[in-house]
């Protein structure tokens, strides 16, 4: 429902609509219109820009600290499922062991990123390294800090 009716000195007819801007003529309402969507558009753009970017890279410490200390089959079981990058890739699952008794259990986190989990023979994640450029957050000394127990 529009509202009231007026002149302006030029006698030009305009409207003031529900929604508080004035409407003098078709024309003008459209551009208002085009205006609007534009900026909606754009908005639109910004967001799916700044989502994929976010969803883009791992940072791959805080991905260490969510399973250091945790068994690697919970590690094994979260990358079987279907949303998982070693899923969507088709990732063989490879271990290999080393001579102190531990085992290295490795996780693709993308294309050009390696998450080496470091497991202990009771197969808790006792560390990690990574390999690989595209490793965001890639901590060279990370073996060594997850093995190295706090100061007391």
């Amino acid at each position: 429902m529009e509202g009231p009716e007026a002149e302006d000195n030029k006698g030009l007819s305009f409207k003031i609509c529900e929604d508080g801007h004035f409407s003098g003529n078709r024309r003008s309402d459209e551009m208002i219109n085009r205006k609007g969507n534009l900026i909606k558009r754009w908005r639109f753009l910004l967001l799916i820009i700044f989502l994929s970017g976010c969803a883009a890279q791992i940072d791959v410490k805080t991905h260490a600290k969510t399973w250091i200390a945790r068994p690697v089959s919970e590690l094994k079981e979260e990358m079987k499922k279907p949303d998982s990058y070693a899923t969507k890739i088709g990732w063989k699952e490879t271990t290999y062991q080393l001579t102190n008794g531990n085992s290295v259990y490795v996780e693709p986190l993308s294309e050009d990123c390696l998450m080496n989990w470091h497991v202990s023979p009771r197969g808790t994640i006792i560390g990690y390294k990574t390999d690989g450029r595209g490793c965001a957050g890639d901590d060279p000394n990370s073996f060594m800090k997850a093995l190295t127990p706090p100061p007391q």
